[in-house]
């Protein structure tokens, strides 16, 4: 049991790119079978999610009740997957010889944009005009940010022998 809290829950050490995929994967799936319990739970089917994809009047109807849904369902559950998602990344980042800081900040960005896109939501907060955002630039500059690290973390190898975060992960 303590290994598995190391592995979600723990900053220190070292992970080889092997356990890191692994690892984001488990949370991966689990992810998308919460958000699945989730959208069933609130009555969004299928062919909501398909006529949400259709432009004309009736799909923009369905699209932003579904789009409301989704994103109410996406901060909670990137509040949920937050710790574990970031501790697996900094241990990786460990493993290239980073701090991990780097990806900490990004993480929390993202966190902070999903929590913002559900503020509109609450009922009873009136929000001012200034307050109606366009989090695209945001979220493109956070997703070319995320592709560099999903590359230096998914696919470039361990750095052999210890570093100051720990002995190398594939020398065990």
């Amino acid at each position: 049991m303590s290994r598995f809290l190391w592995f979600y829950f723990g900053t220190n050490g070292r992970l080889a790119r092997r356990q890191w995929w692994l690892g984001g994967l488990v949370l991966f799936v689990l992810g998308l079978l919460l958000a699945g319990v989730e959208l069933a739970a609130l009555g969004v089917t299928m062919d909501d999610l398909a006529a949400a994809l259709d432009t004309g009047a009736a799909g923009k109807a369905v699209a932003a009740a579904v789009r409301r849904d989704i994103d109410v369902i996406g901060a909670g559950d990137a509040v949920l997957f937050f710790l574990p998602w970031v501790c697996l990344s900094v241990k990786r980042r460990h493993d290239r010889g980073r701090s991990g800081a780097d990806y900490i900040v990004l993480a929390s960005l993202e966190l902070v944009l999903n929590v913002v896109r559900v503020v509109p939501y609450i009922p009873g907060v009136q929000l001012p005009a200034a307050f109606d955002l366009d989090l695209q630039p945001a979220d493109l500059a956070i997703a070319a940010v995320g592709l560099y690290l999903l590359i230096v973390l998914g696919f470039r190898g361990t750095v052999p022998g210890a570093n100051r975060y720990g002995p190398d992960p594939l020398a065990a």
